[in-house]
């Protein structure tokens, strides 16, 4: 052949596929080496999750209930609860150390772990209002949807994120409200440990529920200026559901939260009495104490008050299972000491 002679059409076009083929080859080659070797320090993508799968890895994208998603940057280190009942979710997911600030009347009606003495340092807020927050420079904010709207439509507006907790009035509702917490705090295997050990606790108030079902109990507030009950469809009867008692106010055919003077609460005439109280003193044991009418009623006659603390007996969360469990305790050592 000619130095100068043009090679046949087909061998041409095959050298060229071949070249190529070799170049995509290398090319891709090059980019899996390149992906590797920094896939330890790339940030990670974006995860959807939601209590029960989140991983670890940040910024995510959690899915919220109902529709809608919430985006998290970083694991949050300045969380505001709006309410005692969030405040509740937070502090048994976080230590003081990622949380800003607390309402004032957690310090009342929240459960603190190992008490409350880690978290007093704190700075408080009175009451669910933007200006207040904002002060307290959070990076997420946590309210409950029966909460004002215009504090977290100004909140949102100010680039502050806020999870909206839906509704819950039984516990499997309240265990998901702490799963859903859990996963945008990036604390979803210690929200998961928390929920297995309530769920250890139902059961085992179920195993002695029996010996109390004969009994009816009644939730009671009334601090001389009218008085209050709890029946079917509230945290105080799915309390009482699992000590094993019957709700005497919805046996009454009551629903809801409901007024009930001393007239009929004397006819509803309740086995046991439920109270708020604090060190031992409580308003609504001393106005049945106090008013003679009130000596018609089983309850007081047989001496079966039961009280609780105001952060177990108004408690919106997972801890209405310390709640059962104090009023199952305190009905086993009324049934003891009347079968002797």
């Amino acid at each position: 052949m000619q130095p100068n002679a043009t090679a046949p059409r087909g061998s041409t076009t095959t050298a060229v596929i071949a070249t190529l083929l070799v170049v995509v080859v290398l090319g891709l080659g090059a980019w899996w080496l390149v992906r590797q070797a920094g896939a330890a320090g790339r940030p990670p993508g974006p995860t959807v999750v939601t209590g029960d799968t989140a991983g670890q890895d940040f910024p995510r994208t959690v899915a919220l209930p109902g529709g809608g998603t919430l985006r998290v940057e970083a694991p949050p280190g300045r969380v505001v609860p709006a309410g005692s009942a969030a405040a509740d979710l937070v502090v048994a997911l976080v230590g003081p150390d990622r949380v800003a600030g607390l309402p004032r009347p957690a310090f009342l009606y929240t459960e603190f772990p190992g008490g409350p003495e880690r978290w007093e340092h704190l700075p408080r807020f009175e009451r669910y209002l933007a200006e207040p927050l904002l002060a307290l420079e959070p990076d997420l904010v946590i309210a409950h949807r029966w909460q004002e709207a215009t504090p977290t439509s100004l909140l949102t507006a100010a680039g502050v994120p806020v999870l909206i907790l839906p509704d819950a009035a039984d516990l499997p509702a309240m265990l998901d409200q702490l799963q859903l917490v859990g996963a945008v705090l990036g604390t979803e295997q210690h929200a998961a440990e928390v929920r297995a050990d309530i769920e250890a606790r139902v059961a085992a108030l179920a195993e002695g529920a029996s010996a109390r079902s004969g009994w009816t109990a009644l939730f009671y507030s009334n601090q001389g200026v009218g008085g209050w009950t709890a029946a079917g469809g509230t945290t105080h009867d799915a309390m009482l559901t699992m000590a094993g008692v019957t709700n005497a106010a919805a046996l009454a055919g009551l629903a809801g939260h409901a007024s009930i003077d001393l007239e009929q609460l004397i006819v509803v005439d309740p086995d046991v009495i439920i109270v708020a109280g604090k060190d031992g003193d409580s308003a609504t044991q001393r106005y049945l104490a106090e008013t003679p009418a009130a000596g018609a009623l089983t309850a007081i006659r047989e001496q079966r008050i039961v009280v609780l603390p105001p952060s177990l007996y108004g408690s919106a969360s997972h801890h209405i299972v310390s709640g059962a469990e104090r009023i199952a305790e305190a009905l086993d050592a009324l049934l003891a000491r009347e079968q002797h």
